[in-house]
Parts: structure tokens; C-alpha cells; sequence
């Protein structure tokens, strides 16, 4: 089959791959407001047909060959607007030549408008952001137990006064705890950072929404 790029979308809350050619063919793996390499410029939408069985999981030609089982035809349809990946519609059944030329060009008139395109733009950054300081304070929280972990075989002492949620894996260091399963809690945990937001603080001033 040769190189190819993957492009990764959501149906049925099971993620599926979509492999093309059309692009850096560097197996590159690309998700929603990923800029793809090699991407033609302006607003391209592009299709495709998948088959799905019935939990959600596609099947290939020799699958539904040897199995019989039934499945569902899906025509698929991805927006790449100035390269950056920005959207794309799942149809459940196949469609007619008429019918995809007709939601391409659909497609390319809604991703034409600056003001949307902008929006979705800024959802993206905003996710963006949100999971780089994810990833921030992971690493913050893991470095955090390297040091104190040095500092114990090095025969310091560990702070008195931990701040509870805050410090957890300190808490469980202090406690005597394998520092590589700390780290390796740490660095899979999904929770958030903790912000200090309106619901932790003092009601927010009537002019708060002007003031830089």
C-alpha cells in the first residue's frame, strides 16, 4: 500500500482511522485542528465511504466476506480549511455522486465564511490551551516527586506541613511509597489544575468583564 497520512475522527464514540494519500504521506497522524503537512491551500472538503458492523467497528471488504455480517455504509466528509483540519460530518448510508457534490460544495461555502472559521479556530486554540496546562502541571506535580524523592535518599527530611489535595503524591512519598508508582499516577492522571475561579473566590466586580 505504500505511505500514507491518517486522519482520525469520532463515530459512535469509537475513534476511526481514515488513511490518504493526498497529502506528506509521512505517517502522520492528524486529529481536529491539526495542521496537515502538505495540504493544498483555501477550503478543500474531501470524502469518503466506510463500513461499519453493528457496535461501531469498521469492516473491511474480506471481513464482511468471511462473516456476513451486516453492516452500515457511511459517507464521510472532511473539511481542510487553509490546512488545518476543521471539520467533519459522518452520513449514515451511501450517497449518490449528485448528493456528494452537492454537500462538498456545502461544506466549502459554510468553511468560507471568515467569522465561523475564526470561532472554530479559537474553540481550537482554547482546547489547546486547556491540555497544554494539563500537561504543564502533570510534570510540575512529577518533577516535584523526583526532587523530593532525591531529597529522602539524600537523607532530608520531607516538609512537615503538606497541603493536602494540593500534595497528594508528596503525602504518598512521605508515606513510603514506590516514587515510580507515584510518577506513573501523576503523569496518567486526568484531573484538572486547580484554578482559583469565581466558585472558590469572592463574587467576581460588576466591571470585571472590561478590566485587562
Amino acid at each position: 500500500m505504500g505511505m500514507f497520512d491518517s486522519l482520525l475522527i469520532e463515530i459512535d464514540n469509537r475513534e476511526v482511522e481514515l488513511q490518504s494519500k493526498r497529502f506528506d504521506c509521512a505517517l502522520n497522524s492528524y486529529r481536529l485542528g491539526d495542521v496537515v503537512d502538505a495540504a493544498p491551500t483555501g477550503i478543500c472538503a474531501f470524502f469518503d465511504t466506510i463500513r461499519l458492523d453493528a457496535d461501531g467497528r469498521r469492516v473491511y471488504g474480506s471481513e464482511q466476506a468471511n462473516e456476513g455480517a451486516d453492516v452500515i455504509d457511511c459517507t464521510l466528509f472532511l473539511v481542510l480549511a487553509h490546512a488545518v483540519f476543521t471539520d467533519y460530518v459522518v452520513v449514515k448510508g451511501a450517497m449518490r455522486t449528485e448528493s456528494i457534490e452537492d454537500r462538498i460544495a456545502e461544506l466549502r461555502e459554510t468553511w468560507g465564511d471568515s467569522g465561523r472559521l475564526l470561532s472554530r479556530w479559537v474553540d481550537f486554540l482554547r482546547d489547546r490551551q486547556a491540555a497544554n496546562n494539563r500537561y504543564r502541571h502533570r510534570l510540575d506535580s512529577a518533577l516535584s516527586v523526583l526532587d523530593r524523592a532525591l531529597d529522602l535518599r539524600e537523607g532530608k527530611p520531607l516538609p512537615e506541613r503538606l497541603l493536602g489535595i494540593f500534595d497528594q503524591p508528596l503525602v504518598r512519598l512521605k508515606e513510603g511509597e514506590d516514587p515510580l508508582g507515584i510518577l506513573r499516577d501523576v503523569l496518567s492522571a486526568e484531573s484538572e489544575p486547580f484554578s482559583w475561579t469565581a466558585e472558590h473566590g469572592p463574587a467576581p466586580h460588576p466591571l470585571e468583564q472590561y478590566r485587562l
